[in-house]
C-alpha cells in the first residue's frame, strides 16, 4: 500500500472511527473520544508530532484531556475538534506525546489498533483477509512489534484452532542494533538475516509452540507483514522471504507456511518451498 496524503487521510476518518475506536461514540457525534487514537494515526501516516492538554476546568473535563497534531509543516490540526460541537476550549498549555504513551494504556493501545486496522480494509475493501480472523490475529499482533522497518505477527493453528501468536520485537541483548535507528536500514532486506537486533515472530512463534507441547509437525505457521505505517505487506507470489525463518521452519518440519498473496488470499507453501524461496532472497536473485 502507497503511502496516505492528508486529503484521502481526512477523506477516510469519518468512515473508520466507530464504536470500537472509541466508547463514546455516537452517531450524531462520531468523534467524541478518538483524539488520541486518530492523532496517533495521524502521526503514524503524516508525521509531526501530537500535543496533549488537559480538559480540566472546562464543560469537558469528564473526557479528562484533549490530542491534536502539529504537522511536519508546523499546520495544527485537530482532527477530531467536531466532537466539540463548536465550544472547544481554547489550550494554554500542552505537552508533546508519543505512540509509547499510547501503549501504556492497554485500551487505548487496542483501540488505536482497531483504528489502524480500519484504515488498512478502508483503502482495500475487496481484500477477503480483512474478514479471517487469523489474519486479524496476526496484524493485531504485528502491531506490537517495536521493528522500525518491518513488522510481523505469526499464528499458530494446530489442529483448525488458534494456539499462540508472535511478533518480531528486541532481544535485550541487542537492543543497541535497534536503537535510535535501526541498523536493518542499511543492509539490503532479507540479505544478511543474522545482523539485527530483532527475535523474529517465526522463531518465537515455535517456541511457544514447543512450550505448549504440540508437535510442530501438525501445526500450520501463518505470516502477517506490516509496514512501518502498519499497513498489510501482501506478497505478489506465495513465498517465504527470510532465510533465517524459513531454515527452522524447514528443520522443525512444521506442516506448512501460509502467507498472504495479492488476489489469492492465503496460500499455504511447504517448508522446503519457503527455503527455496528465501535462498534467491538471500543471494539478491530476488529482492524486494
Amino acid at each position: 500500500m502507497t503511502d496516505i496524503t492528508l486529503d484521502r487521510f481526512v477523506s477516510l476518518l469519518p468512515y473508520i472511527v466507530s464504536k470500537d475506536t472509541s466508547p463514546a461514540w455516537k452517531e450524531e457525534n462520531p468523534y467524541a473520544g478518538q483524539c488520541a487514537v486518530v492523532s496517533t494515526l495521524a502521526q503514524v501516516h503524516l508525521g509531526g508530532e501530537m500535543r496533549r492538554a488537559s480538559l480540566a476546568g472546562t464543560p469537558f473535563a469528564d473526557m479528562g484531556s484533549h490530542w491534536w497534531n502539529v504537522l511536519a509543516d508546523g499546520t495544527e490540526r485537530d482532527f477530531t475538534e467536531a466532537q466539540f460541537e463548536g465550544n472547544k476550549p481554547q489550550f494554554t498549555e500542552s505537552a508533546v506525546r508519543t505512540i509509547k504513551d499510547v501503549y501504556k494504556n492497554e485500551d487505548t493501545k487496542n483501540r488505536f489498533k482497531e483504528l489502524s486496522f480500519n484504515l488498512a480494509k478502508a483503502l482495500d475493501p475487496e481484500n477477503s483477509l480483512f474478514s479471517d480472523s487469523i489474519y486479524r490475529a496476526g496484524f493485531d499482533a504485528a502491531m506490537d512489534s517495536p521493528c522500525q522497518k518491518m513488522k510481523f505477527g505469526a499464528v499458530a493453528v494446530y489442529d483448525g484452532q488458534m494456539v499462540a501468536t508472535a511478533y518480531n520485537g528486541h532481544n535485550p541483548v541487542l537492543k543497541d542494533l535497534c536503537e535510535p535507528k535501526c541498523i536493518r536500514f542499511d543492509i539490503p532486506s532479507r540479505t544478511e538475516s543474522m545482523i539485527g537486533g530483532c527475535d523474529h515472530a517465526e522463531e518465537l512463534l515455535m517456541d511457544k509452540v514447543r512450550d505448549l507441547g504440540i508437535s510442530l509437525k501438525e501445526t500450520d505457521i501463518y505470516v502477517v507483514g506490516l509496514s512501518e505505517k502498519n499497513l498489510p505487506w501482501v506478497r505478489e507470489e506465495a513465498e517465504h522471504t527470510c532465510i533465517r525463518c524459513s531454515h527452522q521452519m524447514h528443520r522443525a518440519g512444521v506442516n506448512s507456511i501460509v502467507v498472504p498473496v495479492k488476489d489469492q488470499g492465503w496460500v499455504n507453501i511447504s517448508p522446503q518451498a519457503a527455503l527455496e524461496s528465501a535462498k534467491l532472497y538471500a543471494l539478491q536473485v530476488k529482492k524486494v
